[in-house]
């Protein structure tokens, strides 16, 4: 099977996974509910389960022990587009090719939306499996709340908000990005090494790798952005001075930001290389993922 196959394989199962997990419209609830449904359902490459995944398959994990890990990966990724997209943070109109959460519902309701999205994460992950040592799930409750929290997400969030200029310097966007987007990544892998039983060096190597995967992925997007940008004022490499801030490929130039990311992708080849032949289907994922 490609690579292409195999991720819309998962993609499939995990929506599938997630409309037997999200409550069914019905009740006072049910607007939320429809919210919660709507941002989750019918869209998303599912790249961040697709990674828990298949780095569980390093170790010999099944795909059936990882999906509900997978699931809750998922919904916390789903409900931080839904809080980023909110007018009080980047204030966007589309996701996904569809109107936003609050544009669709309300505001109110997609801060509800968000918000049970994210518990409903940590309940599912904290659900006793009989095949997963007690202490591995607390300490995958944890790593989870970590990415997400201040520590991860949240606290790339607040950077984002204050960064302004600051956002110029390399090191200040590097870091944004690697809580904004990278937290997520790195608790995929570490998520399936931990279930996995993973050997500390190779923990300490996918998570190295996940960062640097994360980093590339922000690259080639912010890439797409700026070249987008430039088709849409017909060519002229003049992007404004608000829209370069925070993207990569604005800052280093388009050309220069290409090399770092194939860099970037060449190093997580070299750290899957630890794995052999069970790292391949890794390996000749990254650059579709980044595509």
């Amino acid at each position: 099977m490609n690579i292409e196959a195999r991720l819309s394989k998962v993609a499939s199962w995990v929506e599938l996974e997630l409309d037997k997990i999200l409550p069914t419209p019905d009740g006072e609830e049910a607007n939320l509910y429809r919210a919660m449904r709507y941002a989750t359902l019918g869209g998303g490459k599912r790249l961040r389960p697709f990674l828990l995944i298949q780095t569980g398959n390093l170790f010999g994990v099944s795909d059936a022990r990882l999906i509900e890990p997978a699931i809750a990966l998922e919904l916390v990724h789903c409900y931080s587009l839904i809080h980023d997209d909110l007018p009080c943070m980047d204030d966007d109109d589309y996701r996904r090719g569809k109107p936003t959460v609050h544009r669709a519902f309300d505001e109110a309701t997609a801060v509800l939306a968000g918000d049970a999205l994210l518990t409903l994460a940590f309940e599912i992950l904290a659900r006793r499996d009989e095949e997963i040592d007690p202490r591995t799930q607390m300490r995958l409750v944890t790593e989870l709340a970590k990415a997400a929290g201040a520590n991860g997400m949240v606290g790339g969030q607040m950077v984002d908000i204050i960064g302004g200029e600051n956002l110029r310097d390399p090191n200040i966007l590097e870091r944004m990005q690697q809580l904004k987007t990278g937290a997520l990544f790195r608790f995929a892998v570490l998520g399936a090494s931990l279930i996995g039983k993973a050997s500390d060096l190779d923990v300490e190597s996918l998570t190295l790798f996940a960062s640097k995967l994360g980093l590339a992925f922000q690259i080639a997007d912010d890439i797409a952005d700026v070249t987008k940008k430039q088709s849409q004022i017909g060519g002229n490499n003049k992007i404004s001075s608000r829209e370069e801030i925070g993207n990569f490929a604005s800052l280093f130039g388009i050309e220069e930001a290409k090399k770092r990311k194939e860099a970037l992708i060449q190093d997580c080849k070299f750290l899957l290389d630890r794995f052999e032949g069970r790292g391949s289907t890794l390996s000749e994922s990254l650059d579709y993922l980044v595509k």
